[in-house]
């Protein structure tokens, strides 16, 4: 009994000691790292070193900034550039457009002035053209008047032949509105004569001279003689 309790009291002893020295160990590393740190405190280059590296971290750090800044305001010039160029595309479209108009309309201007051109060499001469038409119904009446075995009418035939030609190759053309509708663009009615007949009011019944025309527009308006409608009056109405 009195050897277990030696054993155990000496079992303690032995971690107590253990501890003490375990502490004293942790003590001793503590206060060289104070010690070293306290030293290392007192070089010259420590707090220099340490400044150098605050600056470095600094300089990093506006540099990352300037960094930031820089990538932010290339953004916002690509973004404008880009607005630029859209605003440039846009009025090259309006441009291309406005070409494409001034051209159709340049277009339409020559071809129209074409036209007026040749339709004001076509009818310079009309008045002159329209003289014509005296000779022709001259022609007319002098065959009418001559006999059918007169030797000259044959000629005069032929001659009034010959200004038809010249006068239709130039677009000249005669008109003879017998039968047809009076009417105040194409015709002039010298003589007038009653009619019981309401179908045949203003109807053309002899022509005294043919009208003329170049293409569809009238130089010349036919001479013309019209029936007029009149009505009927009763005995009763003539008795009265």
């Amino acid at each position: 009994m009195e050897n277990e309790n030696k054993y155990n009291n000496s079992n303690k002893d032995i971690e107590e000691n253990n501890q003490e020295g375990l502490v004293n160990n942790l003590n001793n590393d503590l206060e060289k790292n104070i010690e070293s740190k306290l030293n290392e405190s007192k070089k010259p280059n420590y707090f220099k070193s340490t400044k150098e590296k605050h600056n470095q971290n600094n300089q990093h750090n506006q540099k990352n900034d300037k960094d930031f800044i820089s990538k932010n305001q290339y953004e916002k010039e690509v973004e404008e550039f880009n607005l630029k160029i859209n605003k440039l595309n846009e009025q090259n479209e309006e441009l291309k457009y406005d070409i494409k108009r001034i051209a159709a309309e340049f277009d339409n201007y020559q071809k129209r002035m074409k036209n007026e051109i040749q339709t004001i060499r076509k009818f310079a001469n009309q008045d002159l053209i329209a003289q014509f038409s005296n000779i022709i119904n001259m022609f007319d009446l002098a065959l009418k008047s001559s006999k059918d075995d007169d030797p000259l009418k044959e000629g005069v035939f032929m001659i009034k032949n010959m200004f038809l030609d010249i006068l239709k190759n130039n677009g000249v053309s005669f008109f003879d509105p017998i039968n047809e509708k009076y009417d105040y663009r194409c015709h002039e009615a010298l003589f007038s004569e009653k009619t019981n007949n309401k179908e045949d009011d203003s109807k053309i019944v002899e022509v005294f001279e043919n009208g003329m025309k170049i293409e569809d527009k009238i130089i010349k308006v036919a001479k013309v003689k019209i029936l007029i409608y009149e009505e009927p009056k009763d005995d009763c109405q003539e008795d009265k």
